[in-house]
């Protein structure tokens, strides 16, 4: 569901290419993800898979709590399906949506810092069986995500 904020802060999570990577840097990232919800007491029996393209970019070294990050950029493209039943209707929508993100990464810790990323997704949904319908939305929506303290570890 694109409002949900852990498919939103997906593309905070990511892999660096097999290859050092410096300022100027770019390189392209696909996912294809499914996930299955089935919940008997809310009779909800649902597939939903999510193909994406994300393509990042690093800006620039940054200071950010103290620490050395890379500050990179990611600009996403997305479409979404799922399909099921819910309470004995039928359900089936689709969805497409673009992000763009700035992530800051503490590369000799290895921590996400910050991260902030504006979404927008337009999709349509539709019923049959007892509830029958069809709808259409949109969402554009803003969220981040800092790291409030760091505390090393001794080592």
């Amino acid at each position: 569901m694109p409002g949900d904020p852990k498919d939103q802060l997906i593309v905070g999570f990511f892999e660096t290419p097999d290859k050092s990577i410096k300022i100027g840097d770019s390189w392209t990232e696909t996912k294809l993800d499914t996930s299955t919800r089935s919940d008997t007491t809310m009779q909800i029996d649902q597939t939903h898979i999510t193909d994406r393209e994300i393509k990042y970019m690093v800006l620039g070294e940054e200071k950010k709590m103290g620490l050395d990050c890379l500050h990179i950029r990611s600009d996403s493209k997305y479409a979404t399906q799922s399909w099921g039943t819910i309470r004995g209707s039928e359900m089936n929508s689709e969805g497409e949506g673009e992000s763009s993100s700035h992530i800051w990464f503490a590369y000799k810790e290895g921590i996400l810092v910050e991260f902030t990323v504006d979404n927008f997704y337009e999709g349509t949904q539709a019923f049959s069986g007892q509830m029958s319908g069809t709808s259409a939305s949109s969402n554009e929506s803003k969220s981040s995500l800092k790291l409030l303290k760091w505390i090393p570890r001794k080592k």
